[in-house]
């Protein structure tokens, strides 16, 4: 509540030349900041001329020279050169009120009123010297009001001030308001009851009073206040609203960026979340954004770009174990074993400065056993059994790694059957105490095991594991089971396992074991039937290029097929760029319709008509041949070696049609047609299918198809297939 004084001061005319230039030395020294040097020539001065005029400016050189020890004695020595003006009173009073002394100081503004009943500075220091006195201190401010009006606002509020000391709201208030109403562009009270009700705890009237300070003037650190306040009750969007209108005002504001960074991560807006965060200058620069950046871009997917940041602070902050241990997981959820290594390093920072960090010891461990360092992943899963004994996912890890590498059998097979009690329904658990049994060569009890684990997968609507059901049909073909072990392979391989090929091997290796029917049955596109929506492109070969005299033929198309098997149906129609038909067959039972918008001087239209009818028949025939004929009695009656079939006679007299499984042996990958015209379709990139009225991924749909004909070879691969089924 002090009011400083601001002194202006003249050189005196009376002072001779040489303490004239003297002096303009002390305000040059002043102007440079060398007070001390200043007051030093000044003082020199005094010792011979007593000008009053120097002494305050002594005075106002020693309280900026922080020289307090002689600002007492200056102030004395103003009063006492010159007792009859009230502005050398107060500077008396200041002076000794600085020093404590209040009532020597209260008799020197007296003086000064006494001299000069008007001088509102001496009432000002009345005023707070007395405000231990409410009603005295009171009495003084209303008279500078008296004296001067224009000090209404200062005066009311500072009044308001003694009351809010006293814990007087009410007058508080009511004086408050007295400010505001003789100035309502004076910010100090709105300031000064918006806080006193912060601190209070009294949010409502906080808000009301920062709202009315805003409204005056509209600034970042108000809208942030009440933006905060709105927060801790929990009124998130006021607080958005309020944090808003910080950025209307400062678009760089930090603090109203990170915040509406945050409430959109609540509402899970990762996107908006990400926008306003990438807005603060800097951010890259703190560890908590750039975690949180990472963060977001996870939660968007974008586990690219998460590694990316991630992967720039830990160049920043090499040694910071945080940055390190999430750069870690992400490198583990890229799934790229070539970062394997980097995993292991980054984990074992984090472990060497913190070795109870539970997750990051048991993820070292993990990295590990994938890098089948032994040593490694079983020294540290054993140091985290000696913490909990008890950790089920622990047991059935480190007893799985052992059973798989045949280490240890014995001891690996009693941890993870504590596992299993410790957790009954777990299927993962269940199929690594199977796989135990297995490599003793128990295959029965690893029945038993494997069987528990599947019926559970079964019951709780489990994502299929490929393993667990690779790892069933391994049991199954030690058993003789082969029909059965054909049919978990498949679930395997369709269900995304990662050794697909070694997968194929096994099945090659007892194809010829199942039965023909069975074998037919299960390959080819079985269902009643379907609709397929599909984008292709569609190349030819060098050779046929040639033939045609193009460098390029490459094209891309939307197609549309409809099968339905029971009546002998297929329908195919193909839309050009222009998604107009360029080509359409239609096939019911032995009749068919065809129109071509197809034509070049070196393909006749017949020829064009004969392949594409060719191709219709032989297609409808493969994907719907189990509707043709009871085919349980013809598959006895043709050919079978090696998963191919053979039959003659099929669309003509003396034809001969090969359907193998080449290099799949899980579906018809390839139609090889003898006849008047030659043809082979052979069909790859199957992806798994499932129907709409089926629980279980049954078959490949076939992606791409190479078509080949005398001195053609065409390739066609589907961008993407849309298959609507019917029942």
């Amino acid at each position: 509540m002090r009011k400083f004084i601001w002194f202006v001061f003249f050189i005196p005319c009376l002072l001779d030349a040489s303490k004239y230039s003297d002096f303009v030395d002390a305000l040059y020294y002043e102007k440079i900041g060398d007070y001390k040097k200043s007051f030093d020539i000044v003082d020199n001065i005094t010792k011979i001329d007593k000008d009053p005029y120097l002494y305050k400016y002594l005075y106002m050189i020693s309280v900026r020279a922080g020289m307090n020890n002689r600002s007492g004695d200056i102030a004395s020595k103003i009063v006492e050169v010159d007792s009859t003006t009230a502005d050398n009173w107060i500077i008396y009073g200041n002076s000794l009120a600085g020093e404590g002394k209040r009532e020597e100081a209260y008799k020197a503004y007296k003086k000064a009123v006494e001299l000069d009943p008007e001088n509102i500075d001496a009432y000002y220091q009345l005023a707070v010297l007395s405000s231990d006195n409410i009603f005295e201190s009171e009495k003084y401010f209303k008279k500078i009001i008296e004296i001067d009006p224009s000090f209404k606002a200062d005066a009311y509020y500072n009044i308001g001030v003694l009351y809010s000391m006293k814990k007087d709201e009410k007058k508080t208030k009511e004086y408050m308001e007295l400010a505001i109403k003789a100035d309502q562009y004076n910010l100090k009270p709105y300031y000064f009851m918006a806080t006193y009700y912060d601190e209070k705890g009294e949010w409502d009237n906080a808000i009301k009073w920062y709202e009315r300070l805003f409204s005056v003037e509209p600034t970042a650190e108000v809208a942030n206040r009440i933006a905060e306040i709105y927060l801790s009750q929990k009124k998130y969007q006021l607080a958005e609203n309020y944090f808003s209108k910080t950025l209307e005002i400062n678009p760089l504001n930090s603090k109203a960026l990170w915040w509406l960074s945050l409430l959109a991560e609540e509402r899970k807006d990762y996107a908006s979340a990400k926008k306003y965060l990438l807005r603060i200058k800097g951010w890259d620069e703190d560890v908590d954004a750039v975690l949180k950046m990472s963060y977001f871009d996870i939660m968007m997917g974008d586990l690219k770009s998460a590694v990316e940041i991630l992967r720039n602070a830990n160049k920043k902050w090499p040694d910071n174990n945080e940055i390190a241990y999430y750069l870690a997981l992400g490198l583990m959820d890229e799934g790229k074993k070539e970062n394997d290594k980097e995993i292991k390093k980054l984990f074992e920072l984090v472990v060497s400065t913190n070795p109870n960090n539970y997750e990051a010891k048991y993820n070292l461990a993990v990295v590990c056993e994938r890098l089948n360092e032994i040593d490694c992943f079983e020294k540290n899963f054993r140091e985290l059994l000696v913490k909990n004994p008890n950790d089920h996912s622990v047991l059935n890890y480190l007893g799985y790694s052992l059973i798989d590498r045949g280490i240890k059998l014995d001891e690996a097979i009693e941890m993870v059957e504590k596992a299993v009690s410790l957790d009954k329904e777990n299927s993962a658990y269940l199929d690594s105490l199977a796989w135990g049994y297995y490599k003793k060569g128990d295959y029965e009890k690893a029945l038993s095991y494997m069987e528990k684990s599947i019926s559970l997968i079964s019951k709780y609507n489990r994502e299929n594991d490929p393993l667990i059901y690779e790892h069933y049909a391994d049991i199954l073909l030690k058993l003789s089971r082969y029909q059965d072990a054909y049919q978990n392979y498949k679930i395997s391989v369709i269900n995304g396992a990662k050794n697909s090929e070694q997968i194929n091997s096994k099945v090659f290796s007892f194809l010829d074991k199942l039965e023909p029917y069975y074998l037919f049955s299960d390959s080819v596109l079985n269902c009643p039937e379907f609709k397929n929506n599909s984008n292709f492109n569609l190349e030819f070969n060098a050779e046929y290029r040639k033939f045609l005299k193009k460098k390029n033929i490459k094209f891309t198309f939307n197609g549309f097929l409809i099968s339905i098997p029971k009546e002998k149906y297929i329908s195919f129609k193909v839309l050009g760029p222009l998604f107009t038909p360029i080509l359409e067959i239609e096939m019911n039972k032995n009749k068919y319709n065809f129109n071509s918008e197809i034509g070049d001087e070196r393909i006749s239209a017949s020829d064009i008509e004969r392949y594409s009818v060719l191709m219709s028949f032989i297609f409808r025939w493969y994907s719907q041949a189990l509707y043709y004929w009871d085919f349980k009695k013809e598959i006895k009656s043709v050919k079978y070696e090696n998963g191919c079939f053979y039959y003659s006679d099929i669309f003509k007299k003396g034809d001969k049609v090969k359907l193998c499984m080449d290099k799949n042996p899980f579906a018809l990958d390839l139609i090889d047609y003898e006849s008047d015209i030659n043809m082979k379709i052979r069909f790859s990139d199957f992806r798994p299918t499932k129907q709409d009225y089926s629980d279980f991924l049954n078959y490949y749909m076939p992606y791409s198809a190479e078509f080949e004909f005398p001195k053609a070879l065409i390739r066609l691969k589907s961008e993407e297939i849309k298959i609507e089924y019917g029942k």
